[in-house]
Protein backbone atom coordinates (compact mmCIF):
# COMPACT_ATOMS: atom_id res chain seq x y z
CA UNK A 1 0.00 0.00 0.00
CA UNK A 2 1.89 3.48 -0.98
CA UNK A 3 1.69 6.16 1.02
CA UNK A 4 -1.26 7.88 -0.41
CA UNK A 5 -3.13 5.00 1.08
CA UNK A 6 -4.39 4.30 -2.40
CA UNK A 7 -3.78 0.97 -3.98
CA UNK A 8 -1.70 1.18 -6.81
CA UNK A 9 -3.16 -0.04 -10.12
CA UNK A 10 -1.01 -1.39 -13.19
CA UNK A 11 -2.09 0.98 -16.79
CA UNK A 12 -4.59 -1.33 -18.67
CA UNK A 13 -2.86 -3.03 -21.65
CA UNK A 14 -4.56 -2.88 -25.03
CA UNK A 15 -6.71 -5.81 -25.88
CA UNK A 16 -5.99 -7.48 -28.99
CA UNK A 17 -8.45 -7.48 -31.55
CA UNK A 18 -10.42 -10.27 -32.37
CA UNK A 19 -10.28 -12.46 -35.51
CA UNK A 20 -13.44 -13.25 -37.11
CA UNK A 21 -13.63 -16.34 -38.78
CA UNK A 22 -16.19 -15.71 -40.89
CA UNK A 23 -14.96 -12.15 -42.09
CA UNK A 24 -14.85 -11.42 -45.93
CA UNK A 25 -11.41 -11.91 -47.00
CA UNK A 26 -9.02 -8.28 -47.47
CA UNK A 27 -9.42 -6.82 -50.61
CA UNK A 28 -6.92 -7.52 -53.85
CA UNK A 29 -6.08 -10.32 -55.57
CA UNK A 30 -5.31 -14.17 -54.12
CA UNK A 31 -3.03 -17.05 -54.93
CA UNK A 32 -3.87 -21.00 -54.99
CA UNK A 33 -1.88 -23.83 -55.68
CA UNK A 34 -2.66 -26.27 -58.22
CA UNK A 35 -5.18 -28.53 -57.66
CA UNK A 36 -4.96 -31.97 -57.62
CA UNK A 37 -7.30 -34.18 -60.01
CA UNK A 38 -10.20 -35.56 -58.44
CA UNK A 39 -11.39 -39.12 -59.69
CA UNK A 40 -14.97 -38.81 -58.67
CA UNK A 41 -16.18 -42.67 -58.18
CA UNK A 42 -13.04 -43.49 -56.34
CA UNK A 43 -13.94 -40.67 -54.10
CA UNK A 44 -17.33 -41.58 -53.94
CA UNK A 45 -16.16 -44.88 -52.87
CA UNK A 46 -14.19 -43.35 -50.38
CA UNK A 47 -16.52 -41.97 -48.88
CA UNK A 48 -18.90 -44.57 -48.35
CA UNK A 49 -16.67 -46.83 -47.20
CA UNK A 50 -15.86 -44.19 -44.62
CA UNK A 51 -19.43 -43.68 -43.72
CA UNK A 52 -20.18 -47.85 -43.47
CA UNK A 53 -16.45 -48.54 -41.83
CA UNK A 54 -17.22 -46.28 -39.01
CA UNK A 55 -20.54 -47.51 -38.62
CA UNK A 56 -19.07 -51.37 -38.79
CA UNK A 57 -17.02 -50.01 -35.87
CA UNK A 58 -19.95 -48.73 -33.79
CA UNK A 59 -21.53 -52.43 -34.13
CA UNK A 60 -18.67 -54.22 -33.74
CA UNK A 61 -17.80 -52.14 -30.58
CA UNK A 62 -21.02 -52.92 -29.20
CA UNK A 63 -20.27 -56.64 -29.63
CA UNK A 64 -22.52 -57.23 -32.89
CA UNK A 65 -19.68 -58.29 -35.49
CA UNK A 66 -22.67 -60.25 -37.70
CA UNK A 67 -24.12 -56.76 -38.51
CA UNK A 68 -20.64 -55.31 -38.75
CA UNK A 69 -19.64 -58.37 -41.06
CA UNK A 70 -22.99 -57.29 -43.32
CA UNK A 71 -22.14 -53.88 -43.50
CA UNK A 72 -19.31 -54.94 -44.87
CA UNK A 73 -20.48 -57.47 -47.41
CA UNK A 74 -22.82 -55.04 -48.72
CA UNK A 75 -19.73 -52.05 -49.16
CA UNK A 76 -17.17 -54.89 -50.75
CA UNK A 77 -20.03 -56.97 -52.82
CA UNK A 78 -18.81 -60.06 -54.96
CA UNK A 79 -18.34 -58.11 -58.72
CA UNK A 80 -15.05 -58.13 -60.71
CA UNK A 81 -12.80 -55.51 -60.51
CA UNK A 82 -13.54 -52.16 -61.76
CA UNK A 83 -12.61 -52.22 -65.83
CA UNK A 84 -9.39 -50.54 -66.32
CA UNK A 85 -8.22 -50.16 -62.59
CA UNK A 86 -4.63 -50.75 -61.94
CA UNK A 87 -3.20 -53.76 -60.45
CA UNK A 88 -2.77 -52.36 -57.16
CA UNK A 89 -6.63 -51.32 -57.23
CA UNK A 90 -7.54 -54.77 -58.23
CA UNK A 91 -5.89 -56.52 -55.94
CA UNK A 92 -7.07 -54.09 -53.03
CA UNK A 93 -10.57 -54.97 -54.25
CA UNK A 94 -10.21 -58.19 -54.01
CA UNK A 95 -8.35 -58.55 -50.57
CA UNK A 96 -11.14 -56.39 -49.21
CA UNK A 97 -13.81 -58.72 -50.93
CA UNK A 98 -11.91 -61.47 -48.99
CA UNK A 99 -11.90 -59.58 -45.59
CA UNK A 100 -15.46 -58.33 -45.33
CA UNK A 101 -16.31 -62.42 -45.16
CA UNK A 102 -13.67 -63.69 -43.09
CA UNK A 103 -10.91 -64.35 -45.23
CA UNK A 104 -7.72 -63.38 -45.47
CA UNK A 105 -5.13 -63.64 -48.71
CA UNK A 106 -2.03 -66.04 -48.55
CA UNK A 107 1.15 -64.23 -47.10
CA UNK A 108 3.72 -66.21 -49.08
CA UNK A 109 1.57 -68.43 -51.77
CA UNK A 110 -0.83 -66.80 -54.50
CA UNK A 111 -4.64 -66.89 -53.68
CA UNK A 112 -6.83 -67.73 -56.25
CA UNK A 113 -10.53 -66.36 -55.28
CA UNK A 114 -13.35 -68.40 -57.35
CA UNK A 115 -16.55 -66.17 -58.19
CA UNK A 116 -18.95 -68.80 -58.53
CA UNK A 117 -21.89 -67.43 -60.12
CA UNK A 118 -20.35 -64.64 -61.61
CA UNK A 119 -18.79 -64.95 -65.52
CA UNK A 120 -15.77 -63.09 -66.57
CA UNK A 121 -18.01 -60.11 -68.17
CA UNK A 122 -19.31 -59.94 -64.61
CA UNK A 123 -23.12 -61.11 -65.75
CA UNK A 124 -24.38 -62.98 -62.63
CA UNK A 125 -26.28 -66.40 -63.47
CA UNK A 126 -27.85 -69.13 -61.21
CA UNK A 127 -24.98 -72.04 -60.76
CA UNK A 128 -26.49 -75.72 -62.39
CA UNK A 129 -24.01 -78.49 -63.62
CA UNK A 130 -23.11 -76.35 -67.18
CA UNK A 131 -20.97 -77.37 -70.08
CA UNK A 132 -19.78 -73.92 -69.47
CA UNK A 133 -16.77 -71.91 -68.26
CA UNK A 134 -19.21 -69.09 -66.64
CA UNK A 135 -17.36 -68.48 -63.72
CA UNK A 136 -14.49 -66.49 -62.55
CA UNK A 137 -10.76 -67.68 -61.45
CA UNK A 138 -8.80 -64.66 -60.22
CA UNK A 139 -4.97 -65.01 -59.24
CA UNK A 140 -3.43 -62.74 -56.88
CA UNK A 141 0.36 -62.38 -56.03
CA UNK A 142 3.04 -60.28 -55.14
CA UNK A 143 6.48 -60.15 -56.77
CA UNK A 144 9.66 -60.15 -54.54
CA UNK A 145 9.39 -56.35 -54.81
CA UNK A 146 5.94 -56.06 -53.36
CA UNK A 147 3.78 -54.99 -56.67
CA UNK A 148 0.37 -56.56 -56.71
CA UNK A 149 -0.53 -59.00 -59.49
CA UNK A 150 -3.94 -59.94 -60.83
CA UNK A 151 -4.73 -62.00 -63.48
CA UNK A 152 -8.36 -63.45 -64.33
CA UNK A 153 -9.49 -66.59 -66.11
CA UNK A 154 -12.73 -67.54 -66.64
CA UNK A 155 -13.49 -71.32 -65.51
CA UNK A 156 -15.81 -73.53 -63.44
CA UNK A 157 -16.18 -74.19 -60.07
CA UNK A 158 -19.15 -76.87 -60.98
CA UNK A 159 -19.25 -80.02 -62.33
CA UNK A 160 -19.43 -79.96 -66.13
CA UNK A 161 -21.94 -82.92 -66.63
CA UNK A 162 -24.85 -84.33 -64.64
CA UNK A 163 -23.55 -88.05 -64.61
CA UNK A 164 -19.99 -89.55 -65.11
CA UNK A 165 -19.14 -90.58 -68.71
CA UNK A 166 -16.63 -93.40 -69.14
CA UNK A 167 -14.87 -96.07 -67.74
CA UNK A 168 -13.03 -95.82 -64.10
CA UNK A 169 -15.40 -92.96 -62.84
CA UNK A 170 -16.42 -93.45 -59.49
CA UNK A 171 -19.20 -91.13 -58.34
CA UNK A 172 -21.57 -92.44 -55.13
CA UNK A 173 -24.88 -92.80 -55.17
CA UNK A 174 -26.13 -91.40 -52.03
CA UNK A 175 -29.79 -91.51 -52.08
CA UNK A 176 -29.35 -95.42 -53.59
CA UNK A 177 -31.98 -95.05 -55.98
CA UNK A 178 -29.06 -96.80 -58.46
CA UNK A 179 -28.12 -93.77 -60.37
CA UNK A 180 -24.83 -92.17 -59.67
CA UNK A 181 -25.28 -88.42 -57.96
CA UNK A 182 -22.97 -85.91 -59.11
CA UNK A 183 -21.47 -83.77 -56.48
CA UNK A 184 -20.42 -79.91 -56.33
CA UNK A 185 -17.78 -78.36 -53.46
CA UNK A 186 -19.21 -76.28 -50.97
CA UNK A 187 -18.07 -72.07 -51.45
CA UNK A 188 -15.28 -71.69 -49.07
CA UNK A 189 -11.78 -72.10 -48.27
CA UNK A 190 -9.38 -74.55 -49.47
CA UNK A 191 -5.48 -76.03 -49.51
CA UNK A 192 -4.08 -76.47 -53.14
CA UNK A 193 -0.98 -78.26 -53.22
CA UNK A 194 0.82 -79.97 -56.61
CA UNK A 195 -0.24 -83.28 -57.80
CA UNK A 196 0.74 -85.64 -60.42
CA UNK A 197 -0.53 -84.15 -64.25
CA UNK A 198 -4.04 -84.86 -65.17
CA UNK A 199 -6.22 -84.69 -68.09
CA UNK A 200 -2.52 -83.85 -70.15
CA UNK A 201 -1.84 -81.22 -68.32
CA UNK A 202 -0.31 -79.89 -64.90
CA UNK A 203 -2.86 -80.57 -62.25
CA UNK A 204 -3.39 -79.60 -57.77
CA UNK A 205 -5.32 -81.50 -55.18
CA UNK A 206 -7.90 -79.55 -53.59
CA UNK A 207 -7.71 -80.00 -49.90
CA UNK A 208 -9.79 -79.00 -46.56
CA UNK A 209 -7.42 -76.27 -44.94
CA UNK A 210 -6.53 -79.13 -42.44
CA UNK A 211 -5.29 -80.75 -45.22
CA UNK A 212 -8.32 -83.84 -46.02
CA UNK A 213 -9.23 -84.53 -49.07
CA UNK A 214 -12.46 -85.29 -48.27
CA UNK A 215 -14.17 -82.08 -48.80
CA UNK A 216 -17.73 -80.75 -47.90
CA UNK A 217 -20.26 -80.24 -50.92
CA UNK A 218 -23.82 -80.80 -51.98
CA UNK A 219 -25.40 -84.14 -54.42
CA UNK A 220 -27.00 -83.92 -57.28
CA UNK A 221 -29.49 -86.80 -56.21
CA UNK A 222 -32.48 -85.67 -59.10
CA UNK A 223 -29.68 -85.32 -62.03
CA UNK A 224 -31.04 -82.47 -63.71
CA UNK A 225 -27.75 -80.19 -63.21
CA UNK A 226 -29.87 -77.63 -60.29
CA UNK A 227 -28.22 -77.51 -56.61
CA UNK A 228 -31.43 -76.91 -54.98
CA UNK A 229 -31.99 -75.84 -51.20
CA UNK A 230 -33.58 -79.42 -50.59
CA UNK A 231 -30.56 -81.24 -52.29
CA UNK A 232 -28.41 -78.29 -50.20
CA UNK A 233 -29.69 -79.27 -46.93
CA UNK A 234 -30.09 -83.06 -47.49
CA UNK A 235 -26.64 -83.31 -48.13
CA UNK A 236 -25.65 -81.28 -44.88
CA UNK A 237 -28.05 -83.44 -42.70
CA UNK A 238 -27.22 -87.24 -44.64
CA UNK A 239 -26.77 -89.81 -42.37
CA UNK A 240 -24.18 -91.79 -41.28
CA UNK A 241 -22.33 -88.47 -42.30
CA UNK A 242 -22.88 -85.28 -44.22
CA UNK A 243 -21.76 -85.70 -48.19
CA UNK A 244 -18.66 -85.24 -48.98
CA UNK A 245 -16.34 -85.18 -52.23
CA UNK A 246 -12.76 -87.03 -53.17
CA UNK A 247 -10.49 -86.40 -55.41
CA UNK A 248 -11.52 -83.04 -56.40
CA UNK A 249 -8.56 -81.18 -58.74
CA UNK A 250 -7.76 -78.23 -60.52
CA UNK A 251 -7.40 -79.26 -63.81
CA UNK A 252 -7.61 -78.47 -67.19
CA UNK A 253 -10.81 -79.00 -69.35
CA UNK A 254 -11.61 -78.89 -72.86
CA UNK A 255 -11.42 -76.25 -75.05
CA UNK A 256 -14.96 -74.68 -75.01
CA UNK A 257 -16.27 -77.47 -71.95
CA UNK A 258 -15.10 -78.63 -68.58
CA UNK A 259 -14.08 -82.25 -68.27
CA UNK A 260 -15.37 -81.99 -64.62
CA UNK A 261 -17.27 -84.26 -62.21
CA UNK A 262 -16.69 -81.45 -59.29
CA UNK A 263 -13.01 -80.39 -60.16
CA UNK A 264 -11.96 -76.68 -60.92
CA UNK A 265 -11.25 -76.38 -64.24
CA UNK A 266 -10.46 -74.07 -67.21
CA UNK A 267 -10.22 -74.18 -70.83
CA UNK A 268 -6.90 -76.07 -72.41
CA UNK A 269 -6.17 -72.96 -74.97
CA UNK A 270 -3.29 -71.85 -74.96
CA UNK A 271 -3.98 -68.25 -73.39
CA UNK A 272 -6.02 -69.70 -70.56
CA UNK A 273 -4.94 -73.19 -68.69
CA UNK A 274 -1.29 -72.23 -69.39
CA UNK A 275 -1.51 -68.95 -68.57
CA UNK A 276 -3.05 -69.98 -65.20
CA UNK A 277 0.05 -72.21 -64.63
CA UNK A 278 2.50 -69.04 -65.24
CA UNK A 279 0.29 -66.65 -62.94
CA UNK A 280 0.70 -69.12 -59.81
CA UNK A 281 4.04 -69.91 -60.23
CA UNK A 282 4.27 -73.01 -62.32
CA UNK A 283 3.29 -76.57 -61.53
CA UNK A 284 5.46 -77.16 -58.12
CA UNK A 285 3.43 -74.10 -56.25
CA UNK A 286 0.69 -74.42 -53.48
CA UNK A 287 -1.49 -71.85 -52.99
CA UNK A 288 -5.02 -70.87 -51.49
CA UNK A 289 -8.16 -71.29 -52.94
CA UNK A 290 -11.21 -69.42 -51.64
CA UNK A 291 -14.74 -69.89 -53.18
CA UNK A 292 -16.85 -67.13 -52.98
CA UNK A 293 -20.92 -68.06 -54.16
CA UNK A 294 -22.37 -64.54 -55.41
CA UNK A 295 -25.81 -66.44 -55.66
CA UNK A 296 -25.54 -67.16 -51.93
CA UNK A 297 -23.20 -63.95 -50.67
Amino acid sequence: MPPSGRPTVAPQQPVPALVDPWADPPPGPRTFGPMAPIDGKQAAQDAVRAVGGAAAGVYKFFGDNATSQAIQKSLNPVVLAPTGASQARQYDHYKRMLEARGFTLDPTNPTVVGLRGLDSTGAQHATTAAPRYDDTLVVLTKDASGREHVTTFAGSTHPGQTRPLGEGVSVPDVNHDGVSDVGMINAGEYSVVPHADHAGNTAWAIHTVGGSDSLPGVRDTNHDGVYSAAERQASETRTPQPDTLGGVLIHQGGTDVPWSLGCVNMSQNRDVYPQFIQAVGGHDSSMKLVILDKNAD
